[in-house]
């Protein structure tokens, strides 16, 4: 699969007109590739030639099961979405927007707006065609300020999103509510490899890095999500990615 969406980013074109819990982690750097959370929110796109250009600045495919079968970004900042034929608008003055990855997710969009950060839960009525479905009722706060958001794919994770605010406020949800957090965090990288055999750091479901150029490694037990707190000799690292590739996480 990671073969197949890095061969994805490599082929489709974006229809973009320019598309303390814990104290932890950093990361050497690295080419924006090797940020492989990033991933998802990238091979979900649109061929260029199927995005009109003069209307949307990005367009990406929906969930299998959203009512929804496409998102598109409009340049003036309006968030659409297509459903049976019709291009129905979501809310005006978004800055960009993620599709929710995890089956489990309720949500199906995440998206920053006046840089807050807001979900798009799963409309439950399907429309006929040509009629659209108020979205104001789905539509939630998560996070002020946002620095930097991301969506989960891994299913051997019950976290589906994740979050960092301008503060160094870190959270990271479930279905639900939020499973963990951390302050004074500068930096976090969900693990693409947690839960798989044979591959360094499985155990790790995400890191972050703090403000000291810490590296907090989070483990889940029986539920619970907590940092690691069995290292007595800190790690140090400039980014995340740094500590990535010299640990070899995921080998």
């Amino acid at each position: 699969m990671k073969v197949l969406a890095v061969l994805s980013l490599l082929t489709l074109v974006s229809c973009s007109s320019v598309k303390h819990q814990s104290t932890p982690a950093t990361v050497a750097e690295v080419a924006p590739a090797a940020e492989t959370e990033f991933a998802p929110d990238e091979y979900d796109r649109v061929p260029a030639n199927e995005c009109d250009r003069a209307r949307y600045r990005t367009c990406r495919e929906a969930r299998r099961n959203d009512v929804a079968d496409r998102y598109m970004l409009g340049n003036d900042g309006t968030l659409f979405r297509r459903i049976n034929g019709a291009v129905c608008a979501v809310t005006s003055g978004v800055e960009d927007f993620k599709i929710s990855q995890h089956p489990n997710d309720v949500a199906v969009v995440y998206f920053k707006k006046t840089n807050h950060l807001f979900l798009l839960n799963m409309d439950r009525e399907r429309r006929p065609n040509g009629q659209c479905p108020s979205s104001s009722g789905n539509i939630r706060k998560l996070m002020d300020n946002v620095k930097k958001y991301t969506v989960t794919s891994n299913q051997n994770t019950t976290i589906v999103n994740a979050a960092l605010d301008e503060s160094g406020n870190f959270r990271a949800w479930d279905n639900t509510r939020v499973v963990y957090s951390d302050r004074g965090v500068e930096e976090f990288q969900m693990n693409q490899c947690f839960g798989t055999a044979n591959k360094s750091f499985s155990s790790y479901v995400l890191f972050t890095r703090d403000i000291s150029d810490n590296i907090t490694k989070v483990r889940v037990r029986n539920g619970i999500f907590a940092r690691d707190e069995s290292q007595v000799v800190r790690e140090r690292y400039g980014r995340i990615n740094a500590f990535v590739e010299s640990q070899r996480v995921c080998q």
